[in-house]
């Protein structure tokens, strides 16, 4: 959360399409390290790498989104990005299994 504003103010700066780049890269290469470790102390480093690309990758959408869309539609994409967002956390969420007791 910290790095939200950072972040944000940097894809105000440096080119967008090389910043979600670089958030999938980092994204993809923690949690591919994260289903090959058995090493807890390795666990939190990559953990935190994961964290840092969410960190430039969603600030950096939301912030390409205006030139992707006309100024009439960007409330519309703004909905529905989150929209399709939220709607993957749920469908992850529902893909659990249920805790027995």
């Amino acid at each position: 959360m910290g790095l939200g504003a950072v972040v944000g103010a940097a894809a105000d700066r440096w080119p967008r399409r090389r910043l979600l780049v670089a958030g999938d890269l980092l994204r993809a290469g923690a949690f591919v390290g994260l289903a090959l470790t058995g090493s807890f102390p390795l666990m939190i480093p990559l953990a935190l790498t994961s964290g840092v690309g969410q960190a430039l990758f969603h600030p950096t959408v939301m912030a390409t989104l205006p030139s992707l869309v006309s100024r009439e539609r960007l409330p519309t994409a703004t909905g529905l990005y989150g929209a399709l967002r939220e709607a993957g956390f749920a469908l992850a969420r529902s893909s659990r299994p249920s805790p027995s007791c």
